[in-house]
């Protein structure tokens, strides 16, 4: 009887410490940008290797996210709808995008007409 108890209790301490090393195997995912220059950051970096046409209109988007959020929301719907991006270049692009969306929301709620419209037309898409 004793022996099967601690047969059990050292299988069961083998399966807690399996699971536990596994769930610690996971691999840490990037960190979404904070504020536009670490959009604009992460953008150029995803990109760096892309094709000579994609990373340039990625590094104009990037450009753009600073000085011209309303620009660089259109231009990062026509970088997302690119089949070809690798996981990087879409998270990228899409963490971007997400950023530029709460900007422009806030911007709208503050009166910012032009903000408002850029929100209605990236509605209008959806």
């Amino acid at each position: 009887m004793l022996d099967k108890t601690i047969i059990r209790a050292v299988v069961f301490l083998l399966l807690t410490l399996s699971f536990s090393a596994m769930s610690g195997c996971k691999k840490a995912e990037a960190r979404a940008p904070a504020n536009p220059a670490e959009a604009s950051a992460a953008m150029q970096d995803a990109f760096k290797q892309a094709s000579p046409e994609l990373k340039a209109a990625a590094d104009e988007t990037a450009a753009a996210i600073e000085r011209e959020p309303t620009k660089a929301l259109g231009q990062l719907q026509g970088i997302s709808a690119n089949v070809d991006l690798t996981a990087e270049q879409r998270r990228a692009a899409e963490q971007s995008m997400l950023l530029l969306l709460k900007k422009l929301r806030d911007a709208a709620a503050k009166g910012d007409a032009g903000a408002d419209q850029a929100l209605e037309a990236y509605r209008a898409t959806k």
